[in-house]
């Protein structure tokens, strides 16, 4: 092995070692019962979150238990949907949206569509569920998910019943539902339908994606709606928007495709995956240092990000089972899992707590990178050496170096060109006259 490749193989194994280092899952115990999975999550704030359970050994069979947090997870306590009279034994729940302590909402449905599925809405932190009857299922119908902007305004959609979509929106906390006209809505495909929980909102936007790889799309919560082709043919199983224009999804194709939208979701493509891309669940991390997030249930599991819109998948760790995934911020994030056999049940879900960035940092050597990210033009200072003297070391995701120069410059600032690498992170070391090095991420635009 020559002295690159080896300088090649250190730089890898360190940033190996600092990417585990970086991020962390943490398991929490969600009081569920044994062998409860869960299927959705919903965090109001990094101190109350609510979450929906399955049964794990028998997805098939549904349950109808939440769990709930309002101390970012220290303690959970989960419970069953009571209601007078009861939901119907054969009813799941599609999803769960609380907006603060006490007030949530869940939608029902019949997989089978032989009772009426329903929205109900607790104002006790679960303890009480009171349907709403106004949004008015009947057995044919087939409620695929609901969703509050505020404790007033809030929408549920429904499959085609029998002509159009269902669709019902609330202004007053769902104490009346209004269906939506038929004329304000594209009319479905031949046995289009909607899909449990695929929905993604940005402000007054909603995405909702469909059987038949289209995407519905209102931009005035629920009211009006207009449709875009995905993939022809193949359900889009979870739209996930990072503002107004760029969005990812999956497709339900032998490989579940990810597709990736600039467009407000107008147009798609397919989106060139490398690395670890993980196919259970997808969420986006906003805030300061943004990110995709992907986890994954089965062969392969684990959970990965993407600072590139999907094009580059990075491994947080290939170990922990991941059933579904939520994130706030870049700081403020939950994961699925199953409780485990003991006495009381322990375990059932994951918080985050790494660090969720690519950060412009001075690290012990005085090196500063930035601005982080941009179009591949960056700027270097190192301010702790007196004749100015550094090594540069660029290398992409499979230890390639792309980059590498030694320079004597006073003062100690260079600009760093990369603009003839494609798009994607990269990691640089700088190393200074005395052996010290620095690593840091890079992302190229």
């Amino acid at each position: 092995m020559n002295i690159l490749s080896k300088k090649a193989l250190l730089l890898c194994t360190f940033i190996l070692a600092f990417l585990s280092s970086e991020a962390q899952w943490a398991l929490q115990n969600d009081s569920l019962f044994f062998g409860a999975g869960i299927k959705d999550i919903c965090i109001v704030d990094p101190n109350v979150v609510w979450a929906l359970a399955y049964n794990g050994s028998q997805p098939s069979k549904q349950v109808r238990y939440f769990t709930r947090t309002i101390d970012g997870g220290s303690l959970w306590k989960a419970d069953s949907i009571k209601t007078n009279p009861s939901i119907p034994p054969d009813q799941g729940i599609s999803n769960i949206v609380g907006i603060n302590t006490d007030t949530a909402w869940v939608v029902t449905f019949s997989p089978a569509n032989t009772s009426a599925g329903g929205v109900y809405r607790t104002n006790d932190g679960g303890a009480n569920w009171t349907k709403q009857n106004t949004a008015t299922f009947n057995t044919n119908s087939f409620p695929d998910f609901i969703y509050f902007w505020d404790k007033n305004n809030g929408l549920v959609l429904g499959d085609p019943n029998p002509i159009g979509f269902e669709i019902y929106t609330t202004t007053d906390g769902g104490a009346n539902w209004a269906a939506v006209p038929s004329a304000n809505i594209p009319p479905p495909l031949s046995n289009e339908y909607g899909n449990i929980y695929s929905f993604s909102v940005i402000g007054n936007t909603i995405w909702a994606g469909t059987s038949l790889g289209r995407l519905l799309k209102s931009t005035d919560m629920g009211l009006h709606w207009t449709v875009s082709n995905v993939i022809s043919s193949k359900s889009v199983n979870k739209p996930v928007f990072k503002d107004l224009n760029n969005g990812l999804c999956t497709v339900s194709t032998n490989n579940d495709t990810l597709m990736r939208t600039i467009d407000g979701g107008s147009t798609w493509n397919i989106v060139p995956v490398t690395g670890v891309y993980l196919k259970s669940d997808l969420c986006y991390a906003g805030g300061t240092n943004q990110r995709y997030i992907c986890v994954g249930l089965n062969t392969p599991v684990g959970s990965s990000y993407s600072v590139d819109d999907g094009n580059t998948w990075i491994s947080i760790e290939s170990a922990q089972r991941h059933t579904c995934v939520s994130f706030l911020n870049s700081g403020t994030g939950w994961a699925g899992t199953f409780t485990t056999a003991s006495n009381p049940p322990t375990g059932g879900i994951y918080k985050w707590t790494g660090n969720n960035g690519v950060p412009e940092y001075e690290n012990t050597i005085g090196m500063k990178l930035y601005p982080n990210p941009n179009n591949g033009i960056f700027h270097i200072t190192q301010a702790n050496e007196e004749n100015g003297s550094i090594q540069i070391l660029v290398c992409d995701l499979v230890g390639k170096i792309v980059y590498k120069s030694s320079r004597t410059i006073n003062p100690a600032e260079e600009d760093l060109d990369l603009t003839s690498q494609p798009r994607g992170l990269y990691f640089v070391r700088v190393t200074n006259s005395k052996g010290e090095s620095a690593v840091q991420k890079l992302v190229i635009e």
